[in-house]
């Protein structure tokens, strides 16, 4: 299951790079900033202490 997702999003960078004629490494660190943005938003807003 993983190996797929990983094919999907390789063929999404390539095509994006690929449309916006930029280096996919450019795309690339796009993705993997996003990515880890969503994360850091997500770890964060589990963290956060309930107010009583």
């Amino acid at each position: 299951m993983r190996l797929d997702r990983a094919r999907v999003v390789d063929r999404l960078v390539l095509d994006q790079a690929h449309q916006q004629r930029v280096p996919v490494q450019a795309v690339e660190q796009r993705v993997l900033d996003q990515v880890l943005d969503k994360l850091l938003d997500l770890v964060f807003v589990r963290e956060e202490p309930e107010f009583e």
